[in-house]
């Protein structure tokens, strides 16, 4: 390349494109990421909010699900896709450590699902549910399905069994099947949108209705973070390894519904690291197609979706000051928006270590 060519592009696209490269030399080369997160584990009561979300074990791997009927629980589709149901519990820390553990009667995925897209076009069919051979006791919360199309900037409260550590200093402690993490974030961007929705990242372009959402990991000062967007300076968390298939809630009229499945990470800082901050994460919206799959195999859900905004969910005391972050395998997605260049790693939230 002459230096006339070179000098067509920025320092700062020149740098980017560096940075790929190192993140494409380590994608090669490397197993499954580790990933963090640094709240403090919820309480195994039976009167926590989220008793009702409890760890899949498939072999080694520790992953998350959400009752959305006694028998039934909703996870992501790379999670058990290929997997026999009798390889699969579901677990419950309801009133202690792994009080129930259920096992799987059936398995059924999404049929538009073809493998782990990430944010890219068909990322938006990562759903499946598992039956299970005995229904959940009493008295565990079942979660309905937010259907209606979520508002840019909502306040989403991530809970999930992924690993867990700090934004600045990296893993911990590695997912476990007994803690349960939880903490929020803000839905920023939306795929496959025109317009604002998609935060002027062209990977997300698209003309159909919103079906991904994407947050960034800002930090604790409140900076913005990889695709901006409202932050909400040291309440935020992000995802980690062992939370795919988590819920992203949010609460309407005083009941906690699910907006999405969680299902990716982003690593798009200076060293390639995931779950610190500057990264990002997101998952599949129970909107529209998704919302219809997920409402024929449950039967009648109420209708009582009004309108929510980012400031109706409250915050969480007791996991205000946390961080949720985390990684798996891997996807490529790069994008150039005039003078600056955006490189991303997409990765799965899974270990099967």
């Amino acid at each position: 390349m002459t230096t006339t060519t070179r000098n067509r592009f920025p320092a700062s696209a020149r740098v980017m494109c560096h940075r790929l490269l190192s993140m494409l030399a380590i994608w090669c080369c490397a197993g499954p990421a580790a990933a963090i997160v640094g709240v403090p584990a919820d309480s195994n009561g039976v009167d926590s909010p989220w008793a009702g979300v409890g760890s899949i074990s498939i072999g080694n791997g520790v992953f998350t699900g959400t009752l959305i009927a006694p028998d039934l629980v909703l996870t992501s589709a790379h999670v058990v896709a290929g997997t026999p149901a009798a390889s699969i519990t579901f677990n419950l820390n309801f009133g202690g450590e792994l009080t129930h553990r259920i096992a799987a009667s059936d398995v059924i995925v999404n049929p538009a699902y073809h493998g782990f897209k990430g944010f890219q076009y068909g990322g938006q069919t990562d759903l499946a549910i598992i039956r299970l051979r005995t229904p959940a006791p009493a008295g565990v919360p079942i979660y309905g399905i937010y259907s209606d199309e979520l508002p840019q900037g909502a306040v989403l409260n991530l809970v999930g069994y992924g690993a867990s550590g700090t934004g600045e200093a990296g893993i911990t402690r590695g997912a476990s099947a007994v803690a349960r993490h939880a903490g929020q974030n803000v839905a920023d961007c939306f795929a496959f949108t025109v317009g604002a929705d998609n935060c002027g990242i062209p990977a997300l372009v698209g003309s159909g209705p919103r079906a991904i959402y994407l947050f960034d990991f800002d930090r604790p000062d409140g900076s913005k973070g990889l695709v901006g967007g409202t932050s909400l300076g040291p309440e935020e968390v992000t995802l980690a390894t062992g939370d795919s298939g988590s819920p992203a809630f949010v609460q309407v009229n005083g009941q906690w519904r699910i907006a999405a499945v969680n299902t990716f990470v982003i690593n798009a800082t200076a060293n390639g690291r995931a779950g610190v901050y500057g990264t990002a994460g997101g998952g599949v919206l129970l909107s529209g197609e998704n919302g219809e799959w997920v409402r024929q195999h449950v039967g009648p859900v109420s209708a009582l979706h009004p309108e929510i905004v980012a400031t109706t969910v409250s915050p969480l005391p007791e996991f205000q000051g946390g961080r949720l972050i985390g990684a798996g395998l891997l996807a490529l997605a790069l994008a150039v928006t005039g003078r600056r260049a955006w490189a991303q790693i997409v990765t799965m939230l899974r270990n099967r270590s």
